[in-house]
């Protein structure tokens, strides 16, 4: 629960953690260094207490020099400005993460509640699972792209994209192509398709523009909505 903030800054010699409240201190954040790796966790080991998530608000704030981002929150705010590293892989359960840039070459990321909300995504590999929630994603520079949920509102935008595959149980995505045109291949089972860009359709496929980059798009039930 509570809110964790991440911050990277370029000019630190090391990592903080920062964590401002009145609590135990076997109730608030620790942390231990394990071959290389910084483990940072809710509370002490075994500690027991009666926690409100507003005291639990965490910053930490790291240099460039990382090779993997690995987090898992259960129930609270996720918030960065900028992540970039080799690898992230981020777990969420329900509450909310608002990130506005992430650099990296592996993408992974999985809700299961909540709301997600990504200002700019640059990567050459991205795999995104959501049970039930909102993805929105401003702008996706990207060679592979993997949607995968089974509720919620999906809003997603690629600037650049090689291929992409979404595919939802229910609901109805909104799915900006790139500028320069793609080869959307959709199927729905119940709903319908609309696409505000002129292309050549035949048999569930249009080709708008130059048609390389290729996206599938399949909803169970819902609209697709390309533009």
């Amino acid at each position: 629960m509570g809110k964790v903030t991440l911050i990277q800054d370029i000019n630190l010699p090391s990592i903080v953690i920062e964590e401002k409240n009145e609590l135990d201190d076997t109730l608030k954040v620790h942390s231990y260094i394990n071959n290389g790796t910084l483990y940072v966790k809710f509370a002490e080991s075994g500690a027991q207490g009666y926690v409100l998530g507003t005291d639990k608000h965490v910053t930490i704030k790291y240099p460039s020099a990382i090779d993997l981002i690995d987090i898992v929150v259960t129930s609270g705010t996720l918030e960065a400005d900028y992540l970039s590293s080799e690898k992230i892989d981020i777990v969420r359960t329900s509450g909310t993460t608002n990130i506005k840039k992430i650099e990296t070459p592996k993408f992974l990321y999985t809700q299961t509640n909540g709301s997600t909300n990504i200002n700019e995504l640059e990567c050459e590999d991205i795999k995104i699972n959501s049970t039930s929630g909102g993805v929105l994603i401003d702008s996706i520079k990207c060679e592979s792209f993997s949607l995968i949920y089974t509720s919620g509102g999906i809003n997603v935008k690629f600037i650049e994209v090689r291929e992409a595959s979404i595919d939802g149980t229910s609901g109805s995505p909104i799915v900006t192509i790139p500028e320069a045109g793609a080869t959307v291949h959709y199927h729905i089972t119940s709903g319908s398709f609309k696409c505000s860009r002129a292309g050549i359709e035949e048999d569930h496929s249009i080709v708008i523009g130059d048609g390389i980059a290729e996206i599938h798009v399949s909803v169970t039930s819902g609209n697709i909505n390309i533009k």
